[in-house]
């Protein structure tokens, strides 16, 4: 392939959106990064809204009350009214899932985390495939945001940050964790396998 084949090939690459996120107070000294600062969002729905979007009033009716949502973007825009807030933990009462902040040296690792989690659900239901991820960046470097399944031994949901660190090891590295509880106390990674 020529050198013009390769940049015509290459323009037909897809790349996952990418968010800005602010940084927090989470911070890893081995790699000098800080995490994205987490928001929360209490979300007041009302009939209105919901069509507003262009739902059936049957779906609207059972979308009407108050929502909760997590995310890295105090700019991202949602239905209702509320707004975000800095958030240091998970609230219990919240009925989330657990969260999952992990630091990527590039922005090619963090597309083949995202894309090896997609494969994980090839021919999911759509109950099965309720994780969500996305992409984000800050001055420090790339992250993605996922929940995950909050495990019954767990004391409720956790907030998770993770990183890849230099390691003197076969491997070369090592995973650096940081897990925070629904009461906002850090917790040993180690008791959590990390």
């Amino acid at each position: 392939m020529n050198k013009k084949d390769n940049e015509a090939a290459m323009g037909n690459v897809i790349k996952f959106p990418v968010k800005r996120a602010v940084s927090g107070s989470i911070y890893c000294k081995d790699i000098g990064v800080h995490f994205p600062k987490l928001y929360r969002a209490q979300v007041n729905l009302t009939m209105e809204h919901i069509l507003d979007f262009g739902a059936s009033a049957e779906v609207a009716s059972s979308e009407v009350g108050t929502h909760i949502y997590y995310g890295l973007d105090p700019n991202q825009l949602f239905a209702g009214d509320g707004s975000w807030q800095a958030a240091a933990s998970i609230s219990e009462g919240d009925g989330w899932e657990s969260i999952v902040i992990r630091h990527h040296s590039n922005h090619d690792k963090a597309k083949s985390y995202l894309d090896s989690l997609g494969d994980g659900f090839i021919g999911a239901t759509e109950d099965e495939y309720d994780y969500t991820s996305h992409l984000f960046q800050t001055d420090d470097g790339i992250f993605t945001f996922r929940t995950i399944p909050t495990r019954p031994e767990w004391i409720g949901p956790l907030l998770i940050y993770i990183a890849d660190i230099p390691a003197n090891n076969p491997f070369g590295w090592d995973i650096w964790a940081t897990i925070i509880g629904p009461n906002g106390e850090h917790l040993n990674p180690k008791d959590f396998g990390l």
